[in-house]
């Protein structure tokens, strides 16, 4: 990354590029979100999971996002987010290791109407 904890706009423009490619190729899909729902299972993460492993509410926000939409798998690089997604029953996936080789994450392409979205 660019200089202390701010990324570069050449480091910007590129997420931006691969970001947008991702899209194009499949391997991220847009989707909408039921934001009710969302706030209610973010509300129920919070009573289970707050108190023990200190998760704030983007943390639990951003699961309770990944379930709504019935993902299998969460892709994160925050430890809270990834300890919240792993005692819910998700697949993680922790790109702190995996930064050597960023394309390498095993992506699975969705089917004509998949019942559970592979990757969030």
């Amino acid at each position: 990354m660019g200089t202390g904890d701010h990324l570069t706009r050449q480091e910007c423009r590129a997420i931006h590029a691969q970001i947008h490619d991702d899209i194009d190729n499949q391997r991220l899909v847009r989707t909408s979100l039921d934001l009710d729902r969302v706030f209610v299972e973010a509300c129920e993460l919070s009573r289970l999971y707050t108190s023990k492993v200190l998760s704030r509410t983007l943390d639990l926000l951003h699961v309770a996002a990944a379930r709504v939409v019935t993902c299998t798998t969460f892709i994160s690089a925050d430890d809270r987010q990834l300890a919240v997604a792993k005692a819910t029953g998700l697949a993680v996936i922790d790109i702190k290791r995996r930064r050597s080789s960023p394309t390498s994450f095993p992506i699975a392409r969705p089917q004509s109407k998949p019942k559970r979205s592979p990757v969030c």
